[in-house]
């Protein structure tokens, strides 16, 4: 099943991928700044066994939060399925992947990016640093160090740079091309 999220507000949402506590924190920390933005905001924890966590800890904050498969919260919306946050992804303008806040390395920068998200992410992104640093360069990525960066960031991205996004889309058809040469050959 294809998840569509409302014309209305397709552009204006943030994503949250792959978040743990320390990634929520500043989601949270930042979320007046977004509501009064008019950006929706969307939590996708790493493992989805803390979804009512991140609700408890958002609701701590006073802001409501419900998951995603019992409506959308009136301050933020808890994704709670596995396998469906490429899907979210390709109704945002934003995302913020996860893992990134604390020192595990980061998540999967490319997947937001492969959806037409622009990506953003916190200091800790060894495990995806030359993607980090390619995003960076073709205006897709920015690179975050708190709630503020996070907010002001969101308020200036306004337009995405589609020029920057076709370029990666170029760059990863000539990497698949090579590959599919390569697994031939191998077949072969």
């Amino acid at each position: 099943k294809t998840v569509r999220l409302p014309e209305r507000i397709r552009s204006r949402i943030l994503i949250a991928g792959c978040t743990h506590r320390e990634d929520e924190e500043i989601v949270f920390s930042a979320l007046s700044e977004l509501l009064k933005s008019g950006i929706g905001v969307f939590i996708a924890p790493r493992n989805i066994v803390r979804c009512d966590e991140v609700i408890r800890r958002g609701k701590e904050l006073g802001f409501d939060g419900l998951k995603a498969g019992t409506g959308k919260g009136r301050d933020f919306t808890v994704i709670d399925s596995m396998g469906v946050l490429d899907r979210y992804y390709s109704d945002s303008e934003w995302a913020f992947v996860g893992g990134t806040f604390k020192d595990l390395g980061g998540h999967n920068i490319m997947e937001p990016a492969q959806s037409g998200c622009r990506v953003l992410f916190g200091p800790f992104i060894r495990n995806f640093a030359q993607e980090a640093a390619e995003l960076i360069r073709l205006g897709i990525g920015l690179k975050i160090e708190n709630a503020d960066d996070l907010a002001a960031a969101l308020n200036s991205l306004e337009h995405p740079d589609w020029e920057g996004f076709a370029e990666l889309l170029a760059i990863n058809q000539v990497c698949f091309e090579n590959l599919v040469k390569r697994v031939g050959n191998e077949i072969a």
